[in-house]
């Protein structure tokens, strides 16, 4: 199944639309598998992260969210942080 597919398809239950605030931003990310770089990346993402990375895997011939990574600090905090 191709990934335009299994966006459009009305009966897909692997990817759930979600609901975001307005101009939230996210970045996405699909994975076949996982290597030792990946797992340092996610490592760094979760603390200098710009924002919610959606992780996605394939598995049994479906696309699934397999988790999301949300930093613990965003840019906006630290704008905030720096002004004050």
């Amino acid at each position: 199944m191709c990934i335009s597919h299994a966006l459009e398809s009305p009966t897909s239950q692997t990817l759930k639309p979600q609901i975001l605030k307005a101009n939230a931003k996210i970045w996405i990310e699909f994975k076949g598998f996982e290597t030792p770089l990946w797992r340092l990346k996610r490592r760094l993402w979760m603390f200098y992260g710009p924002g919610p990375l959606h992780v996605y895997k394939m598995g049994r011939g479906r696309i699934y969210l397999d988790e999301i990574i949300t930093p613990q600090i965003s840019k906006d905090d630290l704008l905030s942080i720096e002004t004050i």
